[in-house]
């Protein structure tokens, strides 16, 4: 009789303990991929992220007086939503242009998540943002 009600126990209890591992398995996916087999991107594409830049960057009037050229290389991750995180200085140019190059990849559109086995997943990206003294100028005076 012992043996009746702990078998028929397990029965009961095992399909809820192992439920609620594998849920917990696939909310706690953190996964970071490199090389998704389909990469996360800019909803308009990559020139499209440029022309963003270009257009809302906070260029550094120090950067800009003193005519500095560069690039400051942005590692980031696309979470599953298409939001961004952990917005890293790969290479720097200079405090500013760091601090710039951070908050205007922080505060640009959502992108398009990667998927990998048709299942969104997380990315790890790089891109180099460029702090270019005679495209700046070019830039503003269009604008003006």
């Amino acid at each position: 009789m012992k043996y009746l009600i702990f078998f028929s126990a397990l029965f009961f209890i095992a399909p809820t303990v192992y439920g609620s591992i594998s849920d917990e398995l696939i909310l706690s996916d953190t996964t970071v991929y490199e090389n998704p087999e389909d990469p996360a991107g800019y909803p308009k594409g990559m020139g499209a992220f440029y022309l963003e830049v270009q257009k809302q960057i906070d260029y550094p009037i120090s950067a800009f007086e003193s005519k500095l050229n560069g690039k400051v290389y942005i590692s980031f991750v696309v979470e599953k939503d298409g939001t961004v995180s952990n917005v890293l200085v790969e290479r720097s140019l200079n405090e500013e242009c760091d601090r710039a190059a951070k908050d205007i990849v922080k505060k640009l559109v959502p992108w398009i998540p990667a998927k990998n086995n048709e299942k969104l997943v997380r990315q790890k990206m790089m891109l180099p943002i460029s702090f270019d003294y005679k495209a700046r100028k070019k830039f503003l005076n269009k604008k003006s």
